[in-house]
Formats: structure tokens, C-alpha cells, sequence
């Protein structure tokens, strides 16, 4: 799930234009999501780029984040990047908790489980299958060599797999799991219900 993105915003128009389609939600961790955009944004801005705008509630899918935006304010320790990614975090996992019951088909997969090494034979017959198409060997190993190569190869994201821990710092992360807490009743690390692997 890339908050940036705000696919999430098209979430029920998207499902209403489309009915029999599936929707696969991939999300992770907020303090990996907030780390890797904030520290992406970060040298954007020092180069030159303009600020990312503060969340408003009346930019938000979720009734109860939006409500929240209005009543609850950002802890003081947080950045500016950080306070705008993390409203849209908690929005897209809120909206998409409130709406996947409706949904033909809904799917969610944790970032964690789409990089596990271990189990990713199993998450390529699962995606296969929750897709239609056959588990056949010639696509599993199509699927084995496009995840054996680094899509960020040459880009400025390149090697931030832990960019949460140079962009936050303890405090933070501590006041960003609090504050997301907050306004969506969701913990950073928290684990939506419809797991494609336990479905698959």
C-alpha cells in the first residue's frame, strides 16, 4: 500500500463500476510505510521540491480518521512528512477495514509476507490461484526471477530498507504508533482480517 498513491480513495467507486472484480490490499507496517516516503520526500524537498501538504479530514474516506484529524492533533515530535503520511495510512487501512465486507473477492497481504523468502512458493500459487490463471511451473519461475531482481535498482529509494530508523527517531515512532492509535483504532503493526495466503 503506498499512501501516495490514494488508491484507497477509489476503493468503493472502482468495486461499484466493477463488480465481480477482486481487490488485493497490500499493506505494512505504518513506521516502514512513514520511514521509507519520509525519507524519500525528505531529499526531495532538499532538493528543491515542494512541501507535501497536512492531512485534511475533508481528504479522508474514513468518517471516523476525519473526525479524529479534527479533535486530535499531531504530537509536537513528529515531522511534518511523518504527521501527512501517517493520516494516510490510518485513512487506507481504516476505509479499507470498513469496506472489505462489502467487497466480492477482498484480499489483504502484509508487505512481511510478500518479501518472506520462506513461504514465497506458497504466496506465488496463492496469488496465481486467487487470480485464476493455472499454477503452472514455466509462471512460477517467471514469478521466481521478477522477485529475485531489485525494483529500485538506480532509484533514489534504493537500498531504504530501513530507512524508518535514520528518518524517525524512538520518540517518534513511539508518538506515531500512539497518535495512529488514535485516530484509526489500529496499531502500526496491525493485522487486517482476509489474509490471501490463509484463503488460497
Amino acid at each position: 500500500m503506498k499512501p501516495k498513491s490514494y488508491g484507497h480513495q477509489l476503493l468503493v467507486t472502482v468495486a461499484a463500476a466493477f463488480p465481480a472484480a477482486s481487490h488485493l490490499f497490500v499493506y505494512r507496517d505504518a513506521r516502514q510505510v512513514v520511514g521509507s516516503f519520509g525519507r524519500h520526500y525528505a531529499l526531495q524537498q532538499a532538493s528543491g521540491a515542494p512541501e507535501r501538504a497536512p492531512p485534511c479530514p475533508l481528504r479522508m474516506r474514513s468518517a471516523h480518521v476525519a473526525a479524529a484529524l479534527r479533535t486530535h492533533a499531531p504530537p509536537p515530535s513528529l515531522p511534518a512528512l511523518a504527521v501527512s503520511f501517517g493520516a494516510d495510512w490510518a485513512d487506507a487501512m481504516a476505509h479499507w477495514k470498513d469496506e472489505a465486507a462489502a467487497l466480492t473477492g477482498g484480499r489483504t497481504l502484509r508487505f512481511d509476507e510478500l518479501r518472506a523468502s520462506g513461504g514465497q512458493e506458497r504466496l506465488f500459487a496463492s496469488l496465481l490461484r486467487w487470480a485464476g490463471v493455472p499454477v503452472e511451473t514455466r509462471t512460477l519461475d517467471a514469478m521466481r526471477d521478477a522477485a529475485a531482481r531489485d525494483s529500485q535498482e538506480g532509484h533514489i529509494m534504493a537500498g531504504a530498507a530501513d530507512a524508518e530508523k535514520r528518518f524517525l527517531s524512538d520518540e517518534s515512532a513511539a508518538a506515531l504508533v500512539c497518535w495512529l492509535r488514535t485516530l484509526s483504532g489500529l496499531d502500526a503493526d496491525a493485522v487486517l482480517p482476509g489474509s490471501l495466503l490463509a484463503s488460497c
